[in-house]
């Protein structure tokens, strides 16, 4: 009996040791529910003296909301025969709320003695509000991404759409599902999916961190709209590329008002036709393409023979609906290819790229019966003006726009001094 009792006292003592010190909170629990004995470390962690604790159930520092998380943990526990689990908040004496997870078993008392639960307290408070704080963040961007005034998305490195919100649904026509089945190559512009997989490639091969395209979408009925697009990709902890975030705001108004004011800038208001500025620009594109590949190439200068005359004696609305009538029957004369404008007020000038000598001819010829046959009708009365048109082949003399339009005006009034028309 002595040397048993040799042997158990090393052993009290280690388990003394081992209850009193360890670095978290460690409790003895009868099967009523009290605190039979609680260690350091469990009472630092409720903020109360071990006098407080023993004899009492953890109701009293149990979180009002968190009571039935305790009761059923401790009746499936003692129905079950399983482990002790149970994870809710304290209070402290100074109202702070700690969060701890507790893990018990039942231990069976020596003869004569009632079991109780060894429990052992997991302060879990920081974990908790990082939580919290991930969820505050969760809620916070979900809110912002539903009620965005401008399209936001998330979408996969296929480009399958994952996430996306009401704005950008109400932009492109479709419903939330059939958007989702849909990836953002088949809503793009034809013309403009090179460019956006090129971008993102640069996202993904780490070349940018972010990019922003104007680019066009089409809708669910298939009409064009702008977009600026602003794309940032979003990485896994080790850096990998797991989706992308989009902004997608809309700026077809925007692109209509640009589109407007080039119009304005590059075109003759009352004709449609190009201006003089927009009329140079293409020139000297022409001639320097000429001079590098020898491509045949001519310009046309179209001078409207005694047109003062209309306006002098019909006034300056019958000129102008004259001048449009003009300037339409020129346009629909030429190819697609050729660019033609008003260049002055009864001056027009184009540029035939791509056309043989004899071709030429046939223009010049054409051009005079519908400017000929350009008649309106002011008072009962109809009358018409004729042309006198000069054509001029691009050469290797021909430097520059300047020389070229030199060379055309010349044969232009070499035909008014012969013959007009």
């Amino acid at each position: 009996m002595a040397a048993e009792t040799a042997v158990t006292k090393p052993v009290a003592n280690m388990f003394e040791s081992a209850f009193e010190l360890a670095p978290t909170g460690v409790a003895l629990i009868g099967m009523d529910g009290r605190f039979m004995r609680v260690n350091l470390a469990l009472c630092q962690l409720l903020g109360r003296r071990a006098e407080e604790l023993v004899g009492s159930t953890s109701a009293p520092f149990t979180h009002p909301d968190d009571l039935d998380v305790t009761a059923q943990a401790y009746a499936h526990h003692r129905e079950t025969g399983t482990i002790l689990k149970v994870h809710k908040r304290y209070l402290r004496p100074d109202g702070e709320v700690v969060w701890a997870s507790t893990i018990g078993h039942t231990v069976m008392g020596a003869d004569g003695e009632a079991p109780y639960i060894v429990a052992h307290f997991l302060d879990v408070t920081a974990i908790k509000l990082i939580e919290q704080r991930q969820l505050e963040a969760s809620a916070l961007f979900e809110t912002a991404f539903a009620d965005a005034p401008m399209g936001m998305a998330l979408f996969a490195r296929t480009g399958r759409w994952l996430k996306v919100n009401r704005a950008l649904c109400e932009l492109t026509g479709y419903p939330e599902a059939q958007l989702l089945g849909l990836t953002t190559q088949q809503i793009t512009h034809p013309e403009d999916v090179n460019a956006v997989l090129e971008h993102r490639q640069a996202l993904v091969a780490g070349e940018a961190d972010h990019y922003s395209l104007e680019q066009r979408y089409l809708n669910a009925e298939g009409q064009e709209i702008w977009v600026n697009v602003s794309v940032s990709v979003v990485r896994d902890h080790t850096g990998q590329p797991l989706h992308f975030i989009a902004h997608i705001e809309p700026i077809s108004e925007r692109m209509e008002l640009q589109a407007s004011l080039r119009a304005l800038a590059d075109h003759d208001p009352l004709t449609g036709l190009w201006n003089r500025r927009r009329f140079d620009e293409e020139l000297d594109r022409e001639t320097a393409r000429h001079q590098r590949y020898d491509e045949p190439c001519a310009l046309l200068i179209i001078d409207l023979d005694e047109f003062k005359g209309v306006n002098d004696t019909y006034g300056h609305h019958a000129g102008d609906e004259l001048l449009s009538l003009i300037a339409t029957r020129i346009r629909a004369s030429l190819r697609a290819s050729d660019s033609v404008a008003r260049i002055g007020g009864d001056e027009f000038a184009a540029i035939l790229p791509n056309i043989a000598p004899d071709a030429l001819t046939h223009v010049v010829s054409k051009l005079h019966q519908v400017i000929v046959g350009s008649r309106i009708t002011v008072n009962g009365e109809t009358f018409a003006v004729s042309a006198s048109i000069g054509s001029q082949p691009l050469d290797g003399n021909a430097s520059d726009q300047q020389a070229a339009m030199a060379k055309a005006d010349a044969a232009m009034y070499q035909s008014k001094a012969h013959a007009r028309a």
